[in-house]
């Protein structure tokens, strides 16, 4: 049955806004990693020293629907400097499903996106007064997991695909022992640098 084109989103999808209880426990790995990001608020996409560029996070947990779905909400949405816009879904170290399924979820969520793109570009000029903001056409997709996801699920035969399969550089342990550690400690720049690991 398809969706009706009155349950999409129109308004509130949380564009520069804190919505949740970011003392989440420790259960919730996934979504303290993605809550740290947020407040971090720039990644940059690293393919190599002279090749990379930045991502400016603008909303987490990201309703699509005007009735709020767990599964119709984008883990981290983004621009570039070219004002692409960047879907990222996050898992965390332990998820357990194979990567196809991932590669299907977001590019359900592309397909989803384009519906109220238009509404998200709104709330974007609103929110930042920002009048003349408007995202290119490209879509750009990153999975962001630990390394280790890929050593389970090689990413070889998806090399092509439009989608960045990511990890986290020059970060030892994001889960050092059960703690999530992205805002500990002295990082210099508070910018948190992705691996392209299908370069």
């Amino acid at each position: 049955m398809a969706d009706s084109e009155g349950s999409w989103r129109k308004e509130d999808f949380r564009i520069g806004t804190v919505h949740s209880d970011l003392n989440v426990n420790k259960r919730s790995k996934e979504i303290k990693i993605r809550n740290d990001l947020f407040l971090i608020g720039m990644l940059r996409l690293f393919y190599s020293r002279n090749n990379y560029h930045y991502i400016r996070l603008v909303a987490y947990e990201m309703p699509l629907k005007a009735v709020q779905s767990r599964d119709k909400c984008i883990d981290l949405l983004g621009y570039d400097r070219d004002k692409t816009p960047w879907i990222i879904e996050l898992k965390s170290s332990d998820y357990s499903q194979k990567l196809e399924d991932v590669i299907r979820q977001i590019n359900g969520y592309e397909k989803d996106f384009k519906k109220v793109r238009p509404f998200v570009e709104k709330e974007i000029r609103d929110k930042y007064l920002w009048p003349d903001f408007k995202f290119s056409d490209e879509i750009g997709k990153i999975i962001l997991v630990h390394r280790t996801y890929y050593e389970k699920n090689p990413i070889k035969e998806y090399r092509d695909c439009n989608i960045k399969f990511c990890s986290f550089a020059y970060i030892e342990d994001v889960e050092k022992e059960g703690e999530i550690n992205l805002i500990k400690g002295d990082k210099k720049d508070r910018i948190i640098t992705l691996r392209v690991e299908n370069k």
